[in-house]
């Protein structure tokens, strides 16, 4: 039972602390890609969320005649139920993309710094960086599209610049890979004419191979 606003306070500060240990959990499951377990997880988040505002209505009607305590805390209840409107996924998704990309952004400059580009090792975890930041990406997308949680602006503007960036990665690769496809295609053309000189030399071989055993 609450019976005044330091009381509130500190039943506030309580539940905080588990909401922050579950959504340290949570992001951990977000970056080894188990989001049924960081659903689970957010679920129990909002319910902690949702209690807090209880907490604070609670103590609203428990004030609301009391003339001296509703004009001292009116304005300080009005600030807390705004500071404790249940939050999105989204924003554990955000903040464990963020993080994957500074690791990605840290591995391009340690390969560009010591030339190691066509190091097969770094190259791969450079790879399974990205894949990771995409299928983050993509979760968010549903979170985004398909869920009922609200997406401030703030959300939505980092949202656009992960698919600039995602795009502009895909840029890359298709270049790459369209310059690697033109020299594998000169590569096959030139084995394709070995080849067909291969086989005139053996038609050339077998003629005169017919014309000495007559």
């Amino acid at each position: 039972m609450i019976r005044n606003f330091d009381e509130l306070l500190i039943c506030i500060e309580k539940v905080e602390k588990e909401i922050t240990k579950l959504k340290e959990q949570q992001r951990y499951f977000i970056c080894n890609l188990n989001f049924s377990k960081s659903r689970q997880l957010f679920s129990k988040a909002q319910l902690l969320e949702l209690n807090i505002l209880n907490y604070i209505n609670y103590y609203q009607n428990k004030i609301k005649d009391n003339y001296l305590e509703n004009k001292l805390y009116k304005t300080k209840l009005r600030y807390l139920k705004i500071k404790h409107q249940p939050k999105s996924i989204a924003n554990d998704l955000l903040y464990c993309i963020q993080e994957l990309i500074i690791e990605y952004n840290e591995l391009k400059k340690i390969c560009n710094i010591n030339e190691l580009d066509d190091d097969f090792d770094f190259k791969k975890t450079r790879q399974y960086h990205f894949d990771k930041v995409e299928l983050i990406y993509v979760e968010l997308k549903n979170v985004i599209l398909f869920s009922n949680s609200k997406i401030n602006a703030n959300q939505m503007i980092y949202y656009k610049s992960l698919t600039d960036y995602l795009r502009s990665y895909y840029d890359k690769r298709i270049k790459i890979l369209n310059k690697e496809l033109h020299c594998k295609t000169e590569e096959l053309i030139r084995i394709q004419m070995e080849i067909n000189v291969i086989k005139n030399e053996l038609k050339l071989i077998a003629v005169k191979n017919k014309l000495y055993n007559d």
